[in-house]
């Protein structure tokens, strides 16, 4: 099965700087060590980061994770019910 960002619907968010400093934050707290060149960090569901705005899901990279769709709807009416 394939997994991706294909089947993925996205609602044109983009991070502002202060999102990127709490990812940034949040791996090096996890461990991750920028300094060290060529290596990547998997920030996963698991890690606790809550953005607002955004949804930090498992699917993208594994077929198994927990299908987001519940969590994706909340998030959104969570959104529409801010905008009124």
């Amino acid at each position: 099965m394939s997994v991706g960002w294909i089947p993925a619907a996205t609602d044109g968010a983009y991070p502002t700087a202060f999102d990127i400093l709490r990812l940034i934050d949040r791996a090096v707290a996890l461990g991750w060590e920028p300094d060290i060149l060529g290596g990547t960090f998997l920030l996963t569901e698991s890690s606790g980061l809550e953005l607002p705005r955004f949804l930090i899901t498992d699917r993208v990279r594994r077929s198994d994770a927990p299908d987001p769709t519940a969590r994706v709807i909340q998030a959104n009416n969570h959104r529409l019910e801010a905008d009124i």
